[in-house]
């Protein structure tokens, strides 16, 4: 991650109670993108990410509790949040997410040398981070309470039923005036839908919320959409 863009995230964390931050809505083309997180350059196929982890990077902070939800075993958004946040915890269905050695060697595999150097050299991060194998379905008793949690392109792989289980535990583990930042992948999941089962676990969008198609300029891969949304308690 590039000084300049960390200065960005944090003057960007500063604003980001402005309701345009909040909004959820589809990602346009146009809409910010960076190819590098925390040092690692995204690969080409990864097509939605430079601009989901750019939109997500808006609400990390260093006073705050995170949480990266499904966080991947390459995926390095739970790098920047390790690097950007006070306390980091990452979570993961595969088990290789607790196991450095297999976590790197995945690294390797996925993105290559470069990647693999990177993350290596973050030593301290593979400790800073507390890593742990769970489902987002039923997260461990003894995670704090969380003042974000994100979850990155992940909600679509799951059935109806799961999806209402991981908002109810997103809304379990979101502390007071904390905030669910997510994405997902359109039409696999409708936006419409996602809102009435987070509407089910008690979670409201943060701001306000487009709904219906994607619009002209959307980011797309010819059949994908990508929607991020920000979600908090409903009583709040």
């Amino acid at each position: 991650m590039s000084k300049i863009f960390l200065i960005l995230v944090y003057l960007q964390c500063a604003l980001f109670s402005s309701p345009s931050e909040q909004t959820s809505r589809f990602i346009l083309t146009k809409d910010h993108s960076e190819n590098q997180v925390a040092g690692v350059t995204l690969p080409s196929t990864w097509w939605s990410r430079p601009h989901e982890y750019a939109w997500a990077a808006q609400f990390a902070g260093p006073n705050l509790v995170v949480l990266d939800a499904a966080c991947g075993i390459s995926h390095p958004f739970k790098w920047f949040l390790g690097e950007t946040s006070r306390e980091t915890w990452a979570c993961d269905l595969d088990s290789r997410i607790a196991n450095q050695t297999e976590l790197l060697q995945v690294t390797y595999d996925d993105l290559g040398e470069e990647a693999y150097q990177v993350v290596k050299m973050k030593g301290q991060l593979l400790k800073q981070v507390n890593l742990v194998h769970a489902s987002i379905c039923d997260l461990p008793d003894n995670m704090p309470q969380f003042d974000r949690i994100f979850c990155i392109s992940t909600l679509e792989h799951l059935d109806p039923i799961s999806r209402e289980q991981a908002l109810e535990q997103f809304a379990r583990n979101l502390a007071p005036n904390g905030l669910v930042v997510l994405t997902i992948d359109y039409p696999k999941v409708i936006p419409e839908d996602l809102l009435e089962s987070a509407s089910e676990a008690g979670l409201v969008p943060a701001k306000k919320a487009h709904l219906g198609t994607p619009p002209e300029g959307a980011l797309s891969n010819g059949s994908l959409f990508i929607y991020h949304c920000v979600l908090k308690h409903r009583s709040e």
